[in-house]
């Protein structure tokens, strides 16, 4: 279910109807023009970085939280427009290996998407424990693209 975008636009409106404070009082605080504030409740701007500051500092929040609201209003407006498009786009494929200490071989999952074959990879060490997994790749498309190294930090982790 696509969630609705919410502008952070909305959030300040909001916030400064609690005050009762005018877009230019809280303009001429933040020392920006004015139209920089009518725009963002207008949701015709976006927030940005220095606008994020400043709100941030104004409201005692972290710039942060003002520029997660442009991101999430963002993505979410994305989605809606972009998301049936995107479906159809292929993904990357990989396929985990991993080599157990009585010298047996394994292929696991043949295509998965990248995060799906960590997790694998992750499950299997603290399942067999460290003694028993000896090695373990991940490898796409025409390469690997997580080796021993790799694996070897998630034996400290594991450990």
């Amino acid at each position: 279910m696509a969630r609705h975008p919410i502008h952070p636009g909305e959030h300040l409106k909001e916030a400064l109807e609690e005050l009762n404070m005018s877009a230019a009082e809280l303009a001429r605080q933040l020392r920006i023009p004015t139209n920089r504030i009518t725009g963002i409740l207008n949701e015709e701007r976006a927030v940005t970085a220095d606008t994020a500051l400043r709100l941030g500092h104004w409201f005692g929040t972290s710039a942060d939280f003002w520029l997660n609201l442009q991101k999430l209003y963002e993505l979410r407006l994305a989605e809606q427009e972009n998301s049936a498009e995107i479906e159809k786009l292929p993904r990357a494929a990989f396929r985990l290996t991993y080599k157990l200490a009585n010298g047996s071989k394994a292929s696991e999952g043949d295509l998965w998407p990248m995060q799906r074959a960590l997790d694998r990879g992750r499950q299997l060490i603290k399942g067999r424990g460290r003694e028993e997994v000896i090695q373990m790749k991940l490898s796409g498309p025409d390469k690997t693209v997580w080796d021993d190294s790799e694996f070897r930090k998630l034996l400290r982790q594991y450990a």
